[in-house]
């Protein structure tokens, strides 16, 4: 092997190894930096969701998955905002509610974008029966295709349902939500403390 191709392999190895270390610090900035977002938005996250009698843990979880708490976020295919709410979306919710359709406004603002979301996700739940799957499951791919598929495939549960047809972004981001909602559950209301001292006290030691 000549110097030449050794010091391109070499320089090869050295920037392929640079970027596998570079990508936990990206990972840690990205986690950093949605946590900070989602600080920002935590009390009006709290506020619609208990406006609209969902639980908390779950629309900050679908927050999180949607934008990161970055109110200015938004895709290709035009959804906007915090809950990523797409304008036939928007349409739709404050047609079904004259009282929300008074406050009509920018997606990009922080407190509609989540008045008109949580408003949508209450529909869904009250539609699919107060199944979590299944409402996460329309939000992601359409309610209408949802009632479909139940429709086509009586006999299967949500989770069957999801896992045999809908897609891998649909499930992939279901499961994302549904974890880190358990997860925020959990932080919210831990385990008793079954350490040495409350063994002891237990026991009556």
């Amino acid at each position: 092997m000549t110097r030449s191709k050794r010091n391109i392999l070499l320089l090869g190895a050295g920037l392929l190894i640079g970027g596998l270390l570079a990508l936990p610090v990206l990972e840690q900035l990205h986690a950093w930096r949605t946590a900070r977002q989602m600080a920002r938005h935590d009390a009006l996250i709290r506020e619609h969701a208990a406006a609209a009698e969902l639980p908390y843990e779950l629309v900050r979880a679908v927050v999180e998955a949607e934008s990161g708490g970055d109110p200015r976020a938004e895709s290709e295919l035009g959804a906007k905002g915090l809950m990523q709410i797409m304008p036939l979306t928007e349409q739709d919710v404050l047609a079904r509610n004259p009282d929300l359709a008074g406050r009509a406004g920018n997606l990009a603002d922080p407190a509609y974008n989540l008045a008109v979301g949580t408003t949508y996700l209450r529909h869904l739940h009250k539609r699919f029966g107060g199944d979590r799957t299944l409402m996460l499951t329309a939000y992601h791919m359409g309610p209408t295709r949802v009632a479909k598929l139940l429709k086509r495939h009586p006999g299967l549960t949500p989770t069957q349902l999801l896992k045999r047809h809908a897609g891998p972004k649909t499930r992939a981001y279901v499961a994302q939500v549904l974890r880190r909602a358990a997860e925020l559950d959990r932080e919210a209301d831990p385990p008793p403390n079954r350490g040495p001292s409350a063994e002891a006290s237990s026991s009556g030691a």
